[in-house]
């Protein structure tokens, strides 16, 4: 036994595959979109705070609303782009608290609606089962 290693270790390291570039590389993205997800949750609550706090003046909770609605359109313009992109045309996101509905002009399936979801859940940070999608 080498450095404490048992044979059945080593020999399941010797299977794998060695760690690629464009692995580690897709890690390091990973890592990026962890921490922008968790700041942006992170601003979102404190910005809620300030919304609900008595506290603070008319103006600065109108300017913490104002933000929060700025960031929400974000979210919903770049669930949109990644829609496009995938090739499911023209659509429109709506990010409430804990859902997104979509409203898309194509005709799903199955297969379709479940890509529509998880784009939109990972997206706008919601979970998969509260993404609604409406076909217009």
């Amino acid at each position: 036994q080498a450095g404490g290693e048992s044979e059945a270790a080593e020999e399941e390291k010797a299977g794998e595959a060695p760690l690629t570039t464009e692995d580690a590389a897709a890690a390091v993205f990973a890592a990026y979109r962890m921490d922008r997800e968790q700041s942006r949750s992170e601003e979102l609550a404190l910005l809620q705070d300030v919304i609900e706090d008595k506290a603070s003046s008319e103006d600065i909770r109108r300017e913490a609303e104002q933000r929060r609605l700025d960031i929400a359109a974000a979210i919903e313009a770049n669930a949109e782009s990644l829609l496009d992109a995938k090739g499911f045309g023209e659509t429109v996101v709506l990010r409430g608290t804990d859902q997104a509905t979509v409203v898309c002009a194509i005709e799903l399936d199955a297969v379709k609606a479940a890509q529509i979801a998880e784009i939109v859940s990972t997206a706008c940070e919601v979970d998969f089962k509260n993404v609604v999608i409406v076909n217009r």
